[in-house]
């Protein structure tokens, strides 16, 4: 299957808008991260930062699973 140049446009156009989406709930995780840190603050700082750092890949991996499954879908659709 080859790609032509509206494929690579809109796939282009889509990438820039979600990594845009994923830089917005990236800040956005760790503005709550912060926030609870300062609520609990020094009791539970380690046990945040190791359930922080679960969540982030969690929802790192499902972002790429939504890129590529929409990714996919585009492709399917052009």
């Amino acid at each position: 299957m080859s790609v032509n140049e509206s494929q690579i446009i809109v796939l282009s156009i889509y990438t820039i808008l979600f990594i845009c989406i994923v830089t917005f709930f990236e800040m956005r995780l760790n503005y709550i991260h912060r926030r609870h840190i300062e609520k609990l603050w020094p009791i539970g700082e380690d046990g945040l930062k190791i359930i922080d750092q679960k969540l982030k890949i969690i929802v790192r991996v499902v972002f790429i699973l939504l890129y590529i499954l929409s990714v996919v879908t585009i492709f399917t659709f052009l």
